[in-house]
């Protein structure tokens, strides 16, 4: 059994193993390329010397606006949003998916899906198709609903 897998000394998180494959979650590592360590139970270890590259981090700069209700537009601006990968596959406003419009390594538009009142602003998350998050913390808040009470007239042309 795989006991350890660093990535550039970077200890990984081990989702699934077999007799030939393991999966692994990357912690946080500086860009660059890094040499993967498996540690067996026994202590053995296999090396493979730059098997992996470590992305720069993406990193959300701008939340606008930073509040609204369902189907609010709101555009995310950063950098490395895609996670070194194809796409964004999947965006939250304080926990809650948005529809996402359209979606660049730099900038994506999304309407915010139905969420309750904040009282405190929350994250706004960005998931890649590789598995990368960026979040942006204190990003995002859902103010309440408006409310149609009356209409006059009632009937028209």
């Amino acid at each position: 059994f795989v006991r350890n897998v660093t990535l550039g000394g970077v200890v990984a998180s081990i989702l699934e193993e077999t007799d030939s494959v393991v999966v692994v979650e990357a912690g946080h590592g500086l860009a660059g390329n890094v040499t993967i360590v498996l540690t067996s139970d026994t202590g053995a270890t296999v090396t493979l010397i730059d098997g992996f590259e470590y992305a720069a981090i993406g990193v959300i700069d701008q939340v606008k606006p930073g509040s609204g209700q369902i189907g609010t537009q709101v555009v995310i601006n950063g950098t490395g949003l895609r996670g070194a990968g194809s796409e964004v596959v999947r965006v939250t406003l304080d926990g809650i998916d948005g529809i996402i419009v359209s979606e660049s390594d730099s900038e994506i538009t999304i309407l915010a899906g139905r969420g309750n009142l904040s009282t405190i602003a929350g994250s706004t998350v960005v998931f890649a198709d590789t598995g990368a998050r960026t979040t942006k913390q204190s990003s995002w808040s859902y103010l309440e609903e408006g409310v149609i009470q009356s209409v006059q007239p009632s009937v028209g042309q």
